[in-house]
């Protein structure tokens, strides 16, 4: 919308905010330049969020993608986070709070609400998939992951065990 074009155009230090009414507009009017992060509304995507995603990642593949959604426990969430989206916030969400999810994205964060950490550990768990082998990961990354299963942000991390938000976000990317 243009009220958050105009609070990341302002504040946030992000440069070329560029707002498209559609997939296939932002597609075709896009610059040449690769964006560092995409904000897209699921409830734009067609067919399919995960199509949506699969279609931005495609184009844009370096690109952080984050989406907002007016339901964070719905099946579409977690099928457009599967399809490589790499965090996801309340469509309702304050625009300082927008700005700070798309600055997170770009620094390498995966910003994503306590409830959809939990949808998507809930979807691990269905598959069997908690047993997975983490003899490659240090106590300091287990200890993180634990935290991220148990719904907890990067800021609550880092206060728990006395690290930098930027040493949690580098943790998390070695995961």
């Amino acid at each position: 919308s243009s009220s958050l074009k105009a609070v990341l155009d302002k504040g946030s230090g992000i440069q070329q905010v560029f707002v498209h009414a559609s997939v296939e507009r932002a597609l075709a009017e896009f610059p040449d330049a690769a964006p560092g992060v995409l904000l897209a509304d699921i409830s734009l995507a067609n067919p399919s969020p995960a199509e949506f995603v699969r279609r931005l990642k495609a184009r844009f593949p370096d690109a952080a993608l984050v989406i907002l959604s007016h339901q964070e426990d719905d099946a579409s969430v977690l099928a457009a986070l599967l399809a490589g989206a790499c965090g996801c916030f309340p469509k309702q969400s304050p625009l300082a709070k927008v700005c700070e999810t798309v600055e997170e994205a770009y620094a390498g964060g995966c910003p994503i609400t306590p409830q959809i950490a939990r949808k998507l550990m809930q979807w691990f768990h269905a598959r069997g998939r908690n047993d997975l082998p983490a003899a490659h990961l240090t106590a300091r990354e287990q200890g993180i992951l634990s935290l991220v299963a148990a719904g907890a942000q990067n800021q609550e991390i880092a206060i728990t065990l006395h690290l930098s938000d930027a040493t949690v976000r580098a943790h998390l990317r070695r995961t």
